[in-house]
């Protein structure tokens, strides 16, 4: 992971100073043109050391997308599950921007797509056995070596709920001034209010599919518990 190159994608350009050389140079070339060649690289190049090597919305979604990895068998590691304990459907997997800190603080920034992205992203699976859902995440930060795991399980008799809701992040703009952005996140609530949550990527249209095939087999599982 090239932490580094990744910092780019938030930092802000600075074209203040690099324009204010250029224009200089410009005038000098008229006056001395060795000098005023000298002021033009100089502000070219502090104008170019910006972009090189500054991911594009769609690369840092990929190298965000690459942290993912084979969640699945890390899931089945961490939990101490065999595969063939978690067949009853198929495993569903959530990933997207995390909006929360892991340790540090967060970056953010508004993509020339329109969509905010975060320096944090997270992965998380859910395993299904004939008595219990497994849960497994793992959030990264893509500008530092930082990460947090973790893992639940629950008896489908125990969960109130599986659905989306809605949080406000709250960060400073390039300007300094506070931003708030509305996103929405996967939650499971169990019994006594404790809650799971998930990022997920609100545009993936599996996404809502996967929420109802999990509101459904909880359904079914608690009516299967009390016709016993």
């Amino acid at each position: 992971m090239d932490y580094k190159r990744n910092e780019k994608y938030f930092k802000p350009l600075k074209l203040k100073l690099p324009i204010i050389l250029i224009i200089i140079g410009l005038i000098l070339f008229f006056i001395s043109p060795v000098v005023g060649v000298v002021v033009l690289i100089v502000g070219a190049l502090i104008l170019a050391l910006q972009f090189i090597g500054r991911p594009s919305d769609d690369e840092f979604d990929k190298i965000a997308h690459s942290t993912v990895g084979d969640i699945k068998s890390e899931a089945l590691s961490k939990l101490g599950v065999d595969e063939d304990e978690v067949k009853l459907i198929e495993p569903i997997t959530f990933e997207g921007y995390d909006f929360h800190n892991i340790s540090s603080q967060s970056w953010y920034k508004l993509g020339k797509d329109g969509n905010y992205r975060s320096s944090n992203y997270e992965g998380c699976i859910f395993l299904f056995s004939e008595n219990q859902v497994y849960f497994y995440s793992k959030r990264v930060s893509l500008i530092k070596k930082e990460s947090k795991i973790n893992t639940d399980e629950y008896f489908y008799n125990d969960l109130v709920s599986a659905a989306t809701t809605s949080e406000v992040a709250t960060f400073k703009n390039n300007k300094g001034k506070d931003e708030s952005y509305t996103y929405e996140h996967f939650v499971l609530t169990s019994t006594g209010g404790t809650k799971t949550p998930a990022s997920i990527q609100t545009n993936d249209p599996s996404t809502e599919e996967s929420i109802k095939g999990m509101k459904q087999l909880i359904r079914q599982k608690k009516m299967e518990a009390q016709n016993r």
